[in-house]
């Protein structure tokens, strides 16, 4: 009976660390995915944000030490102490149901311990004859914001809206839409940052195995065998830079652009050039200073004779309440001084505003396609109305694109991630055969996507096991 108390008293400890990880997961990253946490068990973290790591211990470890410190003071009274440790079971119990949803946990694993054919009936493999450069080859600056949502331009969901830019920039250029306005869905497998990354460049989800090695750490091949943007480019003599404001090893995100011919600046490099004192945003540069950057990295590429991708990821609106640049926006941290994340958006919105308002100017414009993309949508709870049908930002800047663009194209398409990854290529004056690149349709074209064709679609099936993905998982080189 002492072992089976013991036990008992054991359990509720746990309970109480996994209803407090439920809770703070649940308030820093939204609702919690199988997938997602089975890849970041699996990921490298290093580097991440100390202010993250802080809190983490305070909301997940200090709760658990508050409760064994009063089980232990309440042992002189045996039974006011059972039940003490009896009701913080049972509510732990509630809490932590509420929190990881363990039945709707349990269905996604069991889904994805199961193989299906859906690869072998969607995917298309890249191939070198399918994919015709023009002549004169247009470079690329692909610009991916974090958690940047179509919905934010919505009036009636935020008004006054908190992408007054970005809107007009998408109202005065190339950007594709739903019947209702809406942007990019999030499938299944997309949903955070180097997921939304692998789905852009790669057009397929993040799906990692529960078994297998950390991600870029014990492993150094990250979807090696897959074909994706990079190695596309990289064919065609592209100098491709990849920048990011925190260490490049994070979520393995270095290892991935690296095994995809894609040279990764991160924080170590900009510290070597020499950073000011205020250089710190959200999570290691803040968003303008990144930007700064990719202005000077822009001016050694066109010195290049062979053109150039420049790839620049921001962070300053990540969940919860990102950073608002006090130089930049002192403004808008004034108007919304209790709703920072307001504020975040808005301050990302005017900077990447003034930045693409610079490369205007710049010699090279005339030949570059510069496209925005958010990265996935918003994890900041309680942030939108209610049953809000949300999408993810993009807009096509000075493009050339294959086909010949009519407005029935741009208008009531149902897309995703995936579809972004051919469309990327015809806006550089790509001909893609058949239109079609990995899971993804050339948006420019009339093909349907795979949103378009649910009848042959189940968004299940992009969790389960595929001969053919594990292939680009432990592949060591794509031979593209």
């Amino acid at each position: 009976m002492k072992k089976l108390n013991n036990f008992f008293v054991f359990l509720t400890f746990l309970m109480v660390f996994i209803a407090s990880l439920g809770i703070w997961i649940s308030k820093k990253f939204g609702e919690i995915s199988y997938e997602q946490i089975i890849f970041h068990i699996k990921s490298p973290l290093d580097g991440i944000p100390l202010a993250i790591i802080i809190n983490w211990i305070k909301d997940c470890i200090f709760p658990l030490i508050i409760v064994i410190t009063l089980y232990f003071l309440l042992k002189k009274y045996k039974k006011i102490q059972k039940l003490y440790i009896g009701f913080i079971f049972l509510s732990t119990l509630g809490i932590s149901q509420y929190y990881w949803h363990f039945n709707k946990l349990y269905q996604e694993i069991k889904n994805s311990n199961q193989y299906s054919n859906f690869y072998e009936m969607h995917y298309t493999y890249p191939k070198k004859e399918n994919i015709i450069f023009p002549k004169d080859k247009r470079n690329l600056i692909l610009i991916t914001l974090e958690s940047m949502e179509n919905t934010y331009g919505n009036k009636e969901i935020f008004n006054p809206i908190l992408t007054p830019n970005l809107t007009q920039i998408a109202q005065n250029n190339i950007t594709y839409t739903d019947k209702r306005g809406g942007g990019i869905k999030q499938l299944p497998n997309t949903g955070w940052t180097i997921a939304g990354i692998v789905s852009y460049h790669c057009g397929i989800p993040l799906t990692l195995p529960i078994h297998g090695n950390q991600v870029g750490k014990r492993n150094q091949y990250f979807l090696g065998g897959a074909i994706c943007l990079g190695d596309i480019l990289a064919q065609a003599s592209y100098k491709q830079i990849f920048l990011l404001s925190h260490q490049k090893e994070f979520s393995g995100l270095n290892t991935f652009l690296q095994n995809h011919k894609i040279e990764v600046r991160g924080l170590e490099y900009f510290k070597q050039k020499g950073l000011p004192k205020d250089y710190e945003g959200f999570w290691g540069l803040k968003d303008s200073l990144t930007f700064d950057f990719a202005k000077q990295t822009l001016l050694e590429l066109q010195k290049n004779k062979n053109p150039f991708a420049l790839y620049i990821l921001s962070i300053d609106t990540h969940s919860q309440e990102g950073y608002t640049d006090p130089i930049k926006c002192s403004d808008t941290a004034t108007l919304y001084k209790n709703q920072p994340y307001k504020s975040a958006i808005l301050c990302t919105d005017r900077i990447v505003r003034d930045f693409i308002e610079w490369v205007k100017k710049q010699d090279f414009y005339k030949d570059t396609t510069i496209i925005i993309l958010g990265d996935h949508l918003s994890m900041v709870q309680n942030f939108f109305p209610k049953n809000t049908t949300r999408s993810i930002y993009n807009a096509f800047i000075n493009p050339k694109f294959f086909h010949s663009l009519d407005k029935a194209k741009l208008i009531n398409r149902e897309f995703s991630h995936f579809d972004i990854f051919p469309t990327i290529l015809d806006s550089l004056g790509v001909d893609i055969k058949n239109n079609q690149l990995s899971l993804g349709v050339d948006l420019a074209s009339k093909e349907k996507t795979l949103l378009e064709n649910k009848e042959d679609f189940d968004l299940k099936d992009l969790s389960k096991k595929s001969k053919i993905y594990e292939n680009f998982l432990y592949q060591k080189a794509n031979n593209y």
